[in-house]
């Protein structure tokens, strides 16, 4: 396989036509086209390069497509930050353009290609032909029913209100799930991360493709900015606002989504809603090839659609997206056999280095991990592939980069952090509020709404028992992995701990974020849900219940707990018996519409805050309500968030220069969010708003100009 691969001539001057083409088509400028052509050609082509010059061999199909797309994304990030650096020095004031990205890529493919070609023998082996039977045509054509079925299904939801073919998405998928694992051995190819990549990427764009802006929280400061490294054509950090900094010193958010955005020539929007989900439908697939490492295919085919059952709206914030695809190829290549320990410290050093660049909280977690691991086998005397060269090289990558770029800005926050939690430690903890609304809800102090909610919650509790009985078997017994037994041991030990720490400890789920924080356990701990089932089945004959025969196994847990999990979790099941529900990709307009105005940005409100930016005098501050501030006036007016104030019933005076921003929360539904939890009516600050100027409305978004007017004279 290898020989086949690696060395043929034909595959190096393949890549050369596609860059040819690519080049063509981006001067051309071919819609659809380049876009498509260029996201596999950025995506792949300089990771599979760098791949032959370490000479990785002897990795199988899936392994090559992972390494190729992480080496190729940590490629795109630290070429951006080299020529970021080195050409404005000789006089290139906008590095970050499309002329200059495309030249240095062409530069750096034709050279290696070249190199390459000249420097290798062709070596003639049987090349062979995969030849697809009815069955393998048939089942590759379904696997692409469920992305189209998700584009539709937004679409209609979108313009009609119509969520029928989303709900036959979601039942789509556990049925493809179904066939994947009874036809898997019938197949001349192997179908599961295939299926995988299907599940995962029409999962994600039902998410991310509902209205035509970003959601969620963080997004909005890493769209911030991510457009002011593609307006500028350069990247320079913004020091200020602790959130503007978190997102501003990451590549991952700035100079990697101006390169996608700049050779597709695709909408920095559409590269969040678009790319960027297609480039974490790859984190399962690394999953997928870290569990078989583990245990049987099939198992580890589980364990991946359980982690991907529990990751639906996404793996966290942006960033936190590139961030997975190293955190993942890091375990992968400690656990993977057929890489040379050189070449492994090689791959560690560039992984390491993109997760460090790409998100600071998980490269502090999996810092964290190494340096544990580390020391405990090194009190327990035994060997580890985790050295200590390597930990010390990646602590010096980490803090180099967090203290120079950031000024120490991240560092101070995690330091803050960590003091404001020791401080609640002694204080807060015999407090059960301290653990949060996640933790309660998940401990079952906080009760269901609904009896189907009820049931709901059954079935998450019992994937995590499930995950307790297959990490205490992996405690107390040798099982039949086949992996390090050790190692892994040690591992899920960490990730166990991390999860009994958030329940424990107080404020810890309420700062970093409780559902962040089990997902990225998820990535060690999922296959254990599946290991704790196939344990109890196979115990079943004590209880005097006949126990299903082996093969069966993965097919049983499919059909009694992922799948019933998986329709719950993805909100199908509330939506069907017309129950609460908060999934707004299915149940929007069916839920309270001002908790949607909340969630989501309408086109008034984004149309108003372009407008603002446009029209406004750069030294005049903004009053708007909190989630004003920190979503679209951020992403879309592109505000730098200190110039803008709280506007709320306390607020004792709007000066004359100053602008006031309302959204269609505040104006159609007549509601005012200070923070989080705290709401009050617009008819509150009535009192400052007559006194007002109104310059600019659409309808659903109101702009006025301050009048130096005081709270006690517009009483009066």
């Amino acid at each position: 396989m290898a020989s086949t691969v690696w060395g043929s001539k034909h595959l190096l001057v393949a890549v050369l036509e596609l860059q040819f083409m690519f080049n063509i088509v981006a001067y051309m400028d071919i819609p659809i086209v380049r876009q498509v052509l260029g996201f596999l050609y950025l995506t792949f082509v300089p990771g599979f390069l760098i791949m032959r010059f370490l000479k990785l061999e002897k990795l199988n199909s899936t392994e090559t497509t992972l390494f190729s797309m992480g080496l190729s994304i940590a490629f795109l990030m630290f070429m951006g930050l080299t020529i970021n650096e080195l050409l404005p020095i000789i006089g290139v004031s906008k590095p970050l353009f499309t002329e200059v990205l495309i030249t240095i890529l062409n530069i750096f493919v034709i050279t290696s290609c070249l190199k390459q070609l000249f420097s290798i023998k062709e070596r003639y082996t049987d090349r062979g032909h995969m030849r697809f039977s009815f069955l393998d045509l048939s089942i590759i054509l379904a696997l692409i029913c469920p992305t189209i079925l998700s584009v539709i299904g937004t679409i209609l939801m979108n313009t009609q209100a119509n969520n029928t073919v989303l709900l036959l998405m979601l039942v789509t998928v556990p049925t493809l799930a179904l066939l994947t694992v009874l036809l898997h051995e019938k197949l001349s190819f192997n179908i599961f991360p295939i299926t995988i990549l299907s599940i995962y990427i029409a999962i994600l764009l039902a998410t991310w493709l509902t209205t035509s802006y970003i959601h969620g929280y963080d997004s909005h400061f890493e769209f911030y900015s991510f457009k002011l490294t593609e307006e500028a054509a350069l990247w320079n950090p913004v020091k200020g606002f602790s959130e503007i900094n978190k997102g501003d010193v990451m590549l991952s958010v700035t100079i990697l989504p101006v390169i996608y955005s700049e050779l597709l020539n695709l909408d920095a929007t559409w590269i969040f809603k678009v790319v960027y989900p297609l480039l974490a439908s790859f984190v399962p697939l690394g999953l997928y090839q870290f569990y078989t490492t583990q245990t049987r295919k099939e198992l580890a085919f589980l364990g991946t659609f359980f982690f991907m059952s529990n990751a639906i709206e996404g793996l966290g914030s942006i960033k936190q997206w590139i961030a997975y695809i190293f955190y993942v190829l890091l375990f992968l290549i400690f656990f993977t056999n057929n890489i040379s320990p050189s070449k492994r410290g090689i791959l560690f050093i560039i992984f390491g280095a993109a997760l460090v660049v790409s998100h600071y909280a998980t490269s502090y977690i999996f810092l964290s991990l190494i340096v544990l691991i580390w020391g405990i086998f090194f009190l327990l005397k035994k060997t580890t592939r985790i050295t200590l060269s390597l930990i010390l090289i990646f602590s010096l990558l980490s803090f180099a980069w967090y203290m120079f770029t950031a000024q120490g800005a991240i560092f101070d926050i995690v330091t803050q952090t960590a003091d404001h939690i020791y401080r609640n430690l002694t204080t807060e903890f015999f407090n059960p509020e301290s653990r949060g609304a996640t933790v309660l809800t998940g401990l079952g102090v906080l009760g269901p709404p609904t009896y189907i909610h009820l049931i709901g919650r059954m079935f998450f509790y019992m994937t995590v028992f499930l995950m307790v009985v297959g990490f205490v078997t992996l405690l107390v017994k040798q099982n039949e992995m086949k992996t390090n037994h050790q190692f892994l041991r040690v591992i899920a030990s960490l990730n166990m701990a991390i999860l009994l720490m958030t329940i424990i400890v107080p404020n810890l789920a309420i700062t970093f974020g409780m559902k962040r924080f089990y997902v990225i356990t998820l990535v060690i701990m999922a296959p254990f849900c599946i290991f704790g089932g196939e344990k109890i089945l196979a115990n079943l004959h004590k209880l005097r219940i006949p126990h299903p025969r082996k093969e069966y196994t993965a097919l049983i847990l499919l059909l009694t707990v992922l799948i019933p999990f998986f329709l719950f979790q993805t909100g199908f099941v509330y939506e069907v018996t017309k129950v609460e529900s908060w999934v707004i990709p299915l149940s929007r307009f069916r839920m309270p519409q001002r908790e949607v105005a909340e969630r989501i940005l309408y086109e008034t409100e984004v149309f108003g805050a372009k407008w603002l930016s446009t029209y406004r005098d750069r030294n005049s501050p903004i009053y708007a309500d909190y989630l004003s501030k920190s979503h679209v006036l951020t992403s879309y007016g592109l505000i730098y968030y200190y110039w803008m104030k709280d506007l709320s019933n306390a607020t004792p005076i709007i000066e004359s220069e100053a602008f006031v921003y309302l959204r269609r929360l505040n104006i159609v539904y007549g509601k005012w969010e200070g923070d989080y939890t705290n709401y009050y009516n617009t008819s509150d600050i009535s009192y400052l708003l007559d006194m007002q100027n109104k310059i600019y409305s659409n309808g659903e978004c109101d702009i006025y100009k301050g009048s130096n007017i005081t709270k006690n004279a517009a009483q009066d």
